[in-house]
């Protein structure tokens, strides 16, 4: 998560970063985009794309830091079944 944020915050968009978190989760826990939107200054639609960006690139950070500590591509995706297998327990 820091790293997604230390790249919003580089790019002068980490106000953007901090208030969509509270999206990512879904069902009754998630804060509406109107809400959000306001307090940022932006339309409900432009928070409501910002998000599915968020959690694409927050689900590209694990395979990246798991790329840059084992040899091989077949590696990479081992390490990472077994990470999220961890989760299933």
């Amino acid at each position: 998560m820091a790293q997604l944020q230390e790249g919003w915050a580089a790019s002068g968009r980490a106000r953007r970063f901090e208030s969509p978190q509270s999206c990512w989760a879904r069902g009754e826990s998630a804060r509406p985009y109107a809400g959000i939107a306001a307090r940022l200054n932006l339309t409900a639609p432009v928070v409501k794309m910002a998000v599915p960006s968020l959690r694409t690139r927050c689900r590209g950070i694990p395979h990246a830091e798991t790329a840059r500590t084992v040899p091989s591509r077949e590696k990479i995706e081992e390490e990472l079944r077994h990470l999220f297998s961890a989760f299933d327990t």
